[in-house]
């Protein structure tokens, strides 16, 4: 309600003075429009009279020059509230692209990646893995004998079949002058192992050294007796 018990007679003290009052009205906070009413205060009074000798309503513009509110069509605000739900929808739309591409790689990934990742040539077992791995060089996990030492069969924690070769600590410049041409040495002060796993087909090669462990990974081994 605007004004209620409205008394001109108060306010006014002469007559045929003219009274105005101005009211701002936000829109957004009417549900069913504006509705302008003019009638008496109650029939306990015994008055049944109103006064309105007139009535201007003014549609105002918003801060950013809008008289459709601050989202309006031709707002400055609509512009931001666009470049918001582009951007939005620009990083909904790249992360379904980067998820698509990586569920795509997934599905084309080789079938033995299991078995490529396992035994990573970065990861090299140290000398008291491999001789964990061959049961301490045990005599029954010799799978071949010469070149500089025996050959074991063991199996690392994840699974990963390797030979391993130990060699005795005279022996070893004798290796190390075979292996000259190689882009790896095998180096320790009492024993050295090479470790060798069964994944590869190609021809044996060094593939990494440790040289604190005195351990070379090599791409391809076979054994006696079929192991």
């Amino acid at each position: 309600m605007a004004i209620s018990g409205l008394d001109l007679s108060s306010i006014k003290d002469e007559l045929a003075v003219a009274y105005f009052k101005d009211f701002v009205v936000d829109a957004s906070l009417m549900s069913d429009g504006l509705a302008v009413e003019v009638g008496p205060m109650g029939d306990e009074t015994g008055t049944r009279n109103a006064i309105l000798n007139g009535l201007e309503v003014f549609k105002m513009s918003s801060r950013v020059n809008s008289l459709d509110g601050v989202f309006g069509v031709d707002g400055k605000m609509l512009e931001s509230h666009k470049a918001v739900v582009y951007v939005g929808f620009g990083l909904m739309f790249g992360a379904f692209v980067g998820l698509g591409a990586m569920l795509l790689k997934w599905h084309k990934r080789p079938q033995d990646w299991q078995k490529r990742d396992s035994f990573s040539s970065w990861l090299l077992p140290v000398h008291a893995e491999l001789q964990e791995a061959t049961k301490n060089f045990d005599s029954s996990e010799i799978i071949g004998v010469g070149g500089f030492g025996n050959v074991y069969l063991g199996m690392i924690d994840d699974g990963t079949k390797v030979a391993v070769k130990r060699g005795k600590a005279e022996d070893e410049s004798k290796l190390s002058a075979a292996l000259a041409d190689s882009p790896a040495a095998v180096a320790a002060p009492d024993a050295f192992s090479t470790s060798v796993t069964e994944d590869s087909k190609s021809p044996a090669e060094v593939q990494a050294t440790d040289d604190h462990s005195g351990t070379a990974m090599f791409s391809q081994f076979s054994g006696l007796n079929g192991r």
